[in-house]
């Protein structure tokens, strides 16, 4: 963009929305969904208001009861009027802005229906004026920053969200659109099977989405080793059978608490 233009630019996923402005270097947060407590339904949050910040003090006590709707199903965003909902809150975050972005960059995964992006960029130009809506696939922008950062023209991209991973090949910043890999894996499958081993073996926490997506993201990670995590894994099983009067050396549990201080987390 021009030096004197101010764009908004969304990465839009379905868990988190990250959206910044070309005249600031940071960017924000706010998750992408709805709630309604069961008992009062015509109540609805939105954003923040459904799910305390991670770096709340009292992020602990967690909303319970509550029933999620977010905006983008398998990927794509089905309810437009929804997601303006969220950006709404969005928005209201920019308030403090010298120049209200009058331009936004919004990302949109491969393969998504024109007719689901044309629906979107009707609400956001008639909700919320902007003057013009460009797409741009999540692959073309990390490709980007690697050209700039490796200075090379190639680079394959694992992009794993909230909904699926697509591994994409990059050319000369364009995304080669044949070789395109989709996986429907991502964090809410990662989310709803923890929910599964909690509730089958402890607790039932299938109606509390939130404090499930908390104890994913302070406990869990993406291993670096599998074979050297589960052999520290089953090593730190054994203490508690150790004979009586034995433990783990002190080198031993520190090297393991080190091992699974780890936060990769989707």
């Amino acid at each position: 963009p021009k030096q004197s233009e101010v764009w908004l630019f969304v990465d839009n996923g379905g868990g988190y929305i990250k959206y910044g402005v070309s005249s600031s270097s940071s960017f924000e947060l706010v998750p992408n969904c709805i709630a309604r407590r069961r008992r009062a339904s015509a109540h609805q949050l939105v954003g923040w208001d459904a799910e305390p910040r991670p770096d709340d003090v009292d992020a602990s006590k967690a909303p319970s009861g509550l029933e999620y709707s977010r905006p983008v199903e398998r990927g794509y965003v089905i309810d437009a009027e929804t997601q303006a909902d969220v950006w709404a809150q969005l928005l209201r975050g920019l308030q403090g802005c010298a120049d209200r972005p009058r331009k936004v960059l919004v990302t949109s995964p491969p393969f998504t229906p024109p007719e689901l992006e044309a629906r979107f960029e009707e609400v956001l130009k008639s909700h919320f004026k902007f003057a013009s809506v460009h797409w741009v696939q999540p692959a073309a922008i990390s490709a980007l920053r690697a050209r700039q950062l490796l200075s090379t023209h190639f680079a394959l991209v694992v992009d794993s969200g909230y909904s699926f991973t697509h591994v994409t090949p990059v050319f000369d910043g364009q995304p080669y659109t044949k070789a395109i890999r989709r996986i429907d894996v991502g964090g809410k499958l990662l989310t709803n099977y923890l929910k599964e081993l909690a509730s089958f073996g402890q607790i039932n926490l299938l109606d509390d989405t939130y404090v499930v997506e908390y104890m994913k993201r302070d406990l869990c990670y993406v291993s670096l080793d599998i074979d050297r995590d589960l052999a520290d894994l089953a090593l730190w099983r054994k203490q508690p059978f150790l004979p009586r009067g034995q433990r783990l050396s002190r080198p031993e549990r520190a090297a393991l608490e080190r091992r699974f201080s780890r936060r990769y987390v989707l």
